[in-house]
């Protein structure tokens, strides 16, 4: 009987722990998948950006090395100088030399300005850029084409117009962005009749 008790508790034990186990793992399976979709959320606005085309006008560019030159801003020519040795004088003393006494002149970083020879504009591609003002843009000659002929009782109109709208959506092309800088709020025919 003590050895068929012993095997019990083993079972019961090893039941016990199997629970806590699953349990643990169904934790961090929640866990992982919170992360994952919280990482997925914030890089979306990322790989849209650089995967979709872009209605902004610009090229994206930002400025290089090869945007600039060197520009000589220095009105001293370069030479090499001159200073009066033995040979500028003759045997009395008497200076010979045709040449003016200086000091020399050797370009250096302050003599040169770095100026902007790109001829285009700096230009980082942001969310903004993405936004196509003119997709999914209706008139109201467009939305009135999408609604039912009126029968002149008001229930039944009314009825008639709501289900004629089911399936309409906001654009996800032609969209402002909220405070928040995130949340894209799309164009809808009822925001632009409001």
């Amino acid at each position: 009987m003590s050895m068929k008790n012993t095997v019990l508790t083993y079972i019961d034990r090893f039941r016990h722990d199997r629970r806590q186990r699953l349990v643990l793992g169904s934790v961090l399976l929640i866990l992982a998948t919170i992360v994952s979709l919280t990482v997925y959320w914030q890089m979306r606005l990322s790989g849209i950006a650089m995967t979709n085309e872009t209605y902004c006008g610009y090229d994206e560019h930002i400025h290089t090395e090869e945007c600039y030159e060197s520009v000589l801003i220095c009105s001293l020519e370069e030479s090499e100088g001159h200073v009066h040795d033995e040979t500028c004088y003759d045997e009395e003393g008497n200076l010979i030399c045709e040449l003016e006494e200086s000091e020399g002149h050797t370009h250096s970083e302050d003599c040169y300005e770095t100026t902007l020879i790109c001829e285009l504009e700096e230009h980082v591609h942001t969310v903004e850029c993405l936004v196509d003002l003119e997709a999914d843009v209706e008139t109201a000659v467009d939305w009135e084409a999408t609604l039912p002929i009126l029968t002149g009782d008001l229930r039944t109109d009314i009825v008639n117009i709501a289900y004629s709208q089911i399936g309409y959506t906001e654009s996800t092309a032609n969209y402002t962005l909220a405070e928040d800088g995130i949340t894209h709020m799309g164009y809808t025919r009822y925001g632009a009749w409001y």
